[in-house]
């Protein structure tokens, strides 16, 4: 799709489901919300969305989770090295996506089941209207997931590794947290998602520094 401009063409929706839960002592992604596990909320709230296709990445209990979730249209990925941290898993679904020309991904964390497909919405729709390569959910001015990434920045996000982010704003070979965090300017509209307004925030691209790094995870 050459010479697209940000915001066109269609989306990836990204679930980023490998972790080992050790403090948990069972898997997180099998927890259950109203009799339903947490991994099970997260892709049934991509089914409103507005994307195009659906990716799963798995890891540490990848067969116990696709033998008890109905992951729907999603296609599971295997992360083998899901140990090294959510900067790999992330970086390694990316590489491994079906090819299908997608201009943009977003990523859900998948034990996070109060997200909803609204919220995704309104972040495809910000990244449509020319809000920035990155896009991010804010929760009472916080940055949160989910967050939308274009590909435009996908070299840098594949050289993502462990939980830090090496070379995406940051200085050349200093590790920085896994963020490629955008909280500069807010949408005026709001929606409800997880437990408080959810506003899109964006950025012209990622920034790794140690004030407002690049954090997978949320706050």
């Amino acid at each position: 799709m050459a010479g697209a401009r940000v915001g066109d063409g269609p989306v990836l929706g990204l679930v980023l489901a490998a972790g080992g839960s050790s403090r948990m002592g069972r898997p997180k992604q099998l927890a259950e919300l109203d009799g339903r596990p947490l991994l099970a909320h997260v892709l049934r709230a991509l089914e409103d969305a507005p994307v195009d296709g659906v990716v799963v990445a798995l890891g540490a209990h990848a067969a116990e989770v696709q033998a008890r979730v109905d992951l729907g249209r999603a296609v599971p990925l295997v992360v083998r090295d899901w140990a090294l941290g959510m900067g790999h898993v992330l970086a390694s679904a990316l590489t491994s996506a079906p090819a299908r020309d997608h201009r943009a991904s977003v990523v859900l964390l998948g034990d996070q089941p109060l997200v909803s497909g609204r919220s995704v919405a309104r972040l495809v729709e910000a990244w449509r209207g020319g809000a920035g390569p990155v896009v991010t959910a804010a929760y009472g001015g916080r940055p949160g997931h989910p967050k939308l990434f274009d590909h435009r920045l996908l070299p840098e996000l594949r050289r993502l590794s462990g939980d830090a982010c090496r070379s995406c704003g940051g200085s050349p070979g200093t590790p920085a947290p896994a963020t490629c965090s955008p909280p500069t300017r807010s949408g005026s509209t709001r929606s409800r998602s997880v437990a408080s307004a959810a506003t899109p925030t964006s950025t012209s691209r990622p920034t790794c520094n140690g004030s407002a790094g690049c954090s997978l995870r949320n706050p």
